[in-house]
């Protein structure tokens, strides 16, 4: 095992660690983001609760993945995603909102961003991490039923 510039401890046994920035302005949301996706394989997650200090966070972590709250104070999601998007490289980071308001009908897809949603709250540690690992393995968001 390996330790990273955040302390974090890395699996090197052939499998590769994803990094994960989890954006909500509710601290108990990444948090419980970042405890099911830890406990469920090889990801480093990094908790932001300030979206307007998403776009820095993103530039010195370099995540894989971006998994973000819709409704926000002060920056809504999507203005954050595309703010992140277009402020680092890569600008292929894909995003995956997940958010308590999901308007009905509204797809579960992915589109030309690179953001797949919305995954509606509350979510199930298992169904996250399916989805997370659909999403930086395969490149699309197979959203199960729980």
């Amino acid at each position: 095992m390996l330790i990273n510039e955040d302390m974090e401890l890395l699996q090197t046994s052939g499998a590769r660690t994803y990094r994960i920035l989890a954006i909500d302005d509710d601290p108990s949301s990444t948090e419980l983001t970042r405890l099911a996706l830890e406990g469920a394989g090889s990801y480093v997650v990094r908790e932001v609760n300030d979206p307007e200090t998403a776009v820095a966070e993103a530039a010195s972590f370099e995540p894989d993945l971006v998994i973000m709250d819709v409704n926000m104070p002060h920056l809504d999601g999507r203005a954050a995603a595309l703010l992140i998007q277009c402020d680092n490289e890569p600008k292929d980071i894909p995003v995956l909102f997940v958010t308590s308001m999901v308007p009905e009908g509204e797809s579960t897809g992915n589109n030309p961003f690179g953001w797949f949603g919305p995954l509606a709250k509350p979510v199930s540690s298992s169904k996250l991490a399916r989805v997370v690992e659909s999403i930086l393995v395969h490149g699309v968001a197979e959203f199960p039923a729980e």
